[in-house]
This record gives structure tokens, C-alpha cells and sequence, in this order.
């Protein structure tokens, strides 16, 4: 019995081992059984392949075309707010230019004013010399530089003037700013800004102006007084430009 035993160990020891495919049917088969597949089989997996990627191209070009609806919904929603807006900003625009013919004007009484300053002036020290009005005329001539030196701010306050009825006029014509969408809100964005700027500047300026003829005339007045009471003649004319200090 022991020998018996031993013997079927050394029988297990010196059998191979074979390996064994669990997949299911031998891939012998698998190969043999696609070879085997009538023309009419071939022809119908064929198309059914054929339909798989036609569902899978519809599905990618529908997928596209809705994003593309989207995108351009998208665009015209920002197109429309941007127009929106640009509107907005063309009323401030058409509102300042409203307001252009009224600062011009105001300019025109500043440069008046001046006039009026400079001529009484000049008419006064045209007179006779007299010792007695030394200090007097010293001073008038004291006042004409600094009424001369206030003329280029004047100047300057017309050339942004003239800046800004071009800018008014280039962006309230509807054709006068090329492009759209982003660039078109930030062209008409930075004009407003411009025109803004541009106000601030000429109505500080005019400010500035009249103060300064108001207390240049208050200064005037009374030194064209003392020529009055030493016996100094004016005319008519003369009189009536004098005159006017008193409204400036």
C-alpha cells in the first residue's frame, strides 16, 4: 500500500501542467466563426457600423449647432446691452452739445469784459501826465499786464471750445464712430469722458475769468476817480465804456 502511495506522488511530480482557457469558446472558433459569416452577415454588420457613426456625427454637428445658437444669443444679448448703453452715453453727449452755444457766449462776455478793462484803461493813461497821478497811472499799468496775462487762458478755454463741438459732432452722427460691440461702447465711453474734461475746463475757466475782471474793475473804478477829480476831461464815449466796469 505504501508503495502504492509513493508511486502516485511521483506520477504527479513528472505530469505537466496544461494550461486551461476559461474565457469560453476557443479562440479557434471566434476566428473560425467570423470566417464562416455569409456576405449578407458581412454586408448587414457593414451597415449597422455604418448607422452607429452616422448617430455619432448627427449627435456631434447637433451638440455644435446648439452651442453655436447659443454663442450667438449670447452676442446679441451683449450687443443689445452694449447699444443700450452707447445710447445712454450719445443723450450725455447731445446734452452737452445743447450747452455749447451757452459757453461760447459766456466766453464772448469774458473777452467783452476784458475789452472793456483794457480800453478804460488805455483811454486813462492816454490823458495828460500829472505828477499828482504818478502812483495813480503806476498802478493801471500794474493791472493792464496782469488783465493781458489772463487773455491766453482765455484763448486756450476757446481752443477746447472748438475741441469740443468737433467731438459732439463726431459722435452724435450715426455714422460717425466706426465699429462695434466692445470697441464701439469704450470709443463712445472715452469721448464722454472727453467731453466731461473738456466742460469741467472751459466752465472753470470762465469762473476764474469773471472773478478776476469783477475785482480788476472794483480796482479801476476808483483810480479812474482820482483822475476825474484832478481835473481830468473825458468824453462822452469815454464815459459810457467807463461806465461799464461797474457791470463787469
Amino acid at each position: 500500500m505504501k508503495n502504492w502511495f509513493r508511486f502516485l506522488i511521483c506520477l504527479s511530480l513528472i505530469t505537466p501542467v496544461v494550461p486551461v482557457d476559461l474565457s469560453g469558446a476557443p479562440k479557434q472558433s471566434q476566428k473560425k466563426s467570423k470566417k464562416k459569416q455569409t456576405p449578407a452577415q458581412r454586408k448587414k454588420e457593414a451597415e449597422r457600423k455604418k448607422q452607429m457613426a452616422e448617430r455619432a456625427a448627427g449627435g456631434r454637428k447637433k451638440k455644435a449647432q446648439e452651442e453655436a445658437r447659443e454663442e450667438k444669443e449670447k452676442k446679441e444679448e451683449e450687443d443689445e446691452r452694449i447699444n443700450l448703453q452707447v445710447a445712454e452715453i450719445k443723450k450725455d453727449i447731445k446734452f452737452a452739445s445743447y450747452r455749447l452755444d451757452d459757453v461760447e457766449l459766456e466766453l464772448k462776455k469774458i473777452s467783452t469784459g476784458r475789452n472793456v478793462i483794457s480800453q478804460s484803461i488805455a483811454r486813462t493813461l492816454s490823458k495828460p501826465e500829472k505828477p499828482v497821478l504818478a502812483e495813480a497811472r503806476n498802478k493801471l499799468l500794474r493791472i493792464k499786464e496782469q488783465v493781458d496775462a489772463k487773455q491766453e487762458q482765455t484763448r486756450e478755454a476757446y481752443r477746447i471750445l472748438g475741441r469740443l463741438k468737433i467731438v459732439c459732432g463726431k459722435y452724435l452722427e450715426s455714422k460717425g464712430v466706426p465699429g462695434n460691440g466692445k470697441k464701439l461702447f469704450e470709443a463712445y465711453e472715452n469721448a464722454l469722458l472727453d467731453v466731461k474734461r473738456d466742460f469741467g475746463s472751459v466752465e472753470s475757466t470762465i469762473r476764474k475769468m469773471k472773478s478776476y475782471q469783477s475785482n480788476y474793475a472794483r480796482l479801476v473804478i476808483p483810480i479812474i476817480s482820482e483822475f476825474v477829480q484832478s481835473g481830468i476831461q473825458f468824453s462822452e464815449k469815454e464815459e459810457e465804456l467807463i461806465r461799464k466796469l461797474g457791470s463787469l
